[in-house]
């Protein structure tokens, strides 16, 4: 499963976004979570700190 972040300052902007990325998996019949963020802060936190997009081996 793809896990996909999306993150702008705009929400309008983030909520295009997403709708494009649900488009583009439903086009490929293909599983995956999209999180949207609107500080990249939160987006940073969840890589570094929660290592929920990165996993270190």
């Amino acid at each position: 499963m793809l896990q996909i972040a999306i993150c702008d300052d705009e929400q309008d902007t983030v909520q295009e976004n997403k709708k494009t990325a649900e488009e583009c998996l439903c086009q490929c019949k293909t599983a995956g979570k999209i999180l949207t963020y609107t500080t990249s802060a939160n987006l940073l936190w969840d890589i570094t700190e929660d290592h929920f997009y990165y996993f270190a081996h």
